[in-house]
């Protein structure tokens, strides 16, 4: 047993040994005071229940097992700790891990599993209902979407700071509301005009990194943490709103400095002192405001102005400035404002960050299968053999069909947002036979079900593109894309996964079809299910691969 899980084990006891000694000591206060045994009874269980530990005990031992509205649900029948749930040792109910296990156990005998997630020290007790089957997860998220609405969002700080955009709003007519506003931009016409503002920022990364190599060497190594971050949300501002931050290439700026302090870096501590100060403003938000704010005015001028917008063209007649501030312009003009769209900047900036973590883990996959990166380069290189100049088209980048089924596979095992799909349900509602009661908390754990043997396959956890190559199997009613997770599915689903699939595909066919990338530890298939770890690509080793 290492340090850390002794420590899980032992503190609880610890706290709860005294808690029950101070609640020892203040009832033998009541009990002198007074002779009243209701009073006594009172005092008694205000003390109790006013202990964290006490209270997480008693959820775990009474009431999850014996008073639960949900208890007809199975349960796993190991892993329950009265002190953590069914998550002990640190673990959480979002690290996919051991939600896969109990799932594995519980097919195909229950396509529902109902866990306790307890989360030592301070936590309220938790019931959480984990569809385990596909069947099952489609009731909740597409046929039965109507009585659910979503729960726990994981970005409610982020609402409080940038304001309720699509993304971070926890009312379901105002999510729906915003999402039928933003979808006329989200068409395939419009999604595919975005395609070379993505190729023209893979360009500046590519430049970026071929000047931080050491040519006297045959590998450099080198952190591309920061510099995949900084193109990716530049690339992705220019496609909201026609300009960007300059991160890469000026990350000195004011407005790049302030945007990094607010976004990329941004301190816990004045986190929590604006949630504290709800309408506290500091000059970083200002900062970014303003630009955001100057950027629409200017779309918004162009358009009131008469002049059909048409996207700058550059010098091979592609697309260059394509927005999807301009996108909504062209729709519904009226609609929009400078302030109205500012929410929704921020909610689909967030959402940037499954593309800069399906990028980044898409890179450390290929380290570990190197002969899948040679392949994937051969694909690019013999499709567009005059170098990534030449990939100018989102047409360009459906073509290299190996890079979509290496990057669904990436997304696949390591899905970005993992623990973004909880919902609640607003009504009693039957799923697969069980009855779920008003209130109760449904968590579609992406991780689990993009790994589930009972739909993947016996390597299920294995990476593997060529599976994709096969849409359709003998014994399965629905195709790879339904089950994949990645994205969610039904009317909460994520809106720019089109866009996303494109910026990703993008920036890899540039960057493998020009570097190569190697792990530096000796035995990198060793960890290779931590998919999730920070370092992961913090060093590299790159090297240019000539002839392109």
């Amino acid at each position: 047993m290492n340090t850390l899980a002794l420590i899980f084990r032992v503190l609880p006891v610890i706290q709860l040994l005294s808690e029950l000694w101070i609640v020892y000591s203040f009832l033998n206060v009541v009990w002198k005071v007074t002779a009243h045994l209701l009073i006594r009874a009172l005092a008694t269980a205000i003390f109790l229940y006013l202990c964290p530990s006490v209270r997480v005990v008693f959820y775990n031992a009474v009431y999850f097992p014996l008073l639960s509205k949900a208890r007809a649900v199975p349960s796993p029948s190991t892993g329950r700790n009265i002190f953590h749930g069914h998550y002990s040792d640190g673990k959480s109910i979002v690290d996919g891990v051991t939600s896969m296990a109990y799932a594995r156990e519980a097919l195909p005998r229950a396509r529902l599993l109902r866990v306790s997630a307890s989360f030592y020290p301070s936590a309220r007790p938790w019931e959480v209902i984990l569809p385990v089957s596909r069947d099952s997860v489609h009731q909740v998220l597409v046929s039965r979407a109507e009585s659910f609405v979503r729960s726990i969002s994981a970005y409610s700080i982020l609402a409080r700071i940038f304001g309720k955009g699509v993304l971070t709003t926890d009312s379901a007519s105002a999510h729906d509301m915003m999402r039928s506003s933003l979808l006329p931009a989200f068409t395939q016409h419009n999604v595919v005009r975005l395609v070379p503002g993505f190729l023209e920022h893979t360009s500046k990364l590519i430049v970026s990194i071929e000047n931080k190599l050491d040519h006297s060497n045959p590998t450099t190594s080198m952190h591309l943490e920061q510099p995949i971050t900084r193109s990716l949300t530049d690339s992705t501002c220019q496609a909201l709103v026609g300009d960007n931050f300059n991160l890469l290439e000026h990350p000195e700026s004011m407005t790049a400095t302030a945007f990094q302090r607010l976004l990329l870096g941004t301190a816990p501590a004045r986190v929590i002192f604006h949630c504290t100060l709800k309408f506290t403003k500091w000059r970083d938000h200002d900062i970014v405001n303003d630009f955001v704010r100057e950027a629409v005015n200017a779309k918004i001028a162009l358009h009131n102005s008469k002049q059909k917008y048409e996207d700058a063209s550059g010098s091979d007649g592609q697309h260059r400035n394509a927005n999807i501030m301009s996108f909504l312009l062209e729709h519904d003009a009226p609609a929009w404002t400078a302030d109205s769209f500012l929410e929704q900047f921020y909610s689909l900036l967030v959402m940037q960050s499954d593309t800069i973590g399906g990028v980044r883990r898409t890179l450390w996959y290929l380290t570990l299968y190197p002969e899948i990166q040679s392949r994937l380069r051969d694909e690019i290189r013999s499709t567009f053999p005059e170098g990534a100049a030449s990939i100018t088209s989102a047409s360009d980048l459906t073509s290299l069909r190996f890079l979509d089924c290496v990057l669904k596979e990436s997304l696949r095992l390591a899905p970005p947002r993992r623990n973004a799909v909880f919902r609640k349900a607003v009504k009693d509602v039957h799923i697969d036979g069980y009855r779920i009661p008003k209130g109760a908390t449904v968590y579609v754990d992406a991780y689990m079900l993009n790994r589930l043997p009972s739909v993947w396959g016996p390597d299920a956890s294995e990476f593997y593109p060529e599976r994709w190559q096969q849409k359709e199997s003998n014994t399965d009613t629905f195709t790879d894309e339904q089950n994949l997770m990645t994205f969610s599915k039904g009317p909460f689903s994520c809106i720019g996964e089109q866009v996303a699939l494109l910026q990703m595909k993008a920036f890899l066919a540039g960057l493998v079809g020009t570097f190569s990338f190697e792990s530096p530890e000796e035995d990198p298939m060793a960890d290779k299910d931590n998919v999730y770890s920070a370092e992961k690509l913090k060093a590299l080793l790159v090297a240019r691969v000539p002839g392109w």
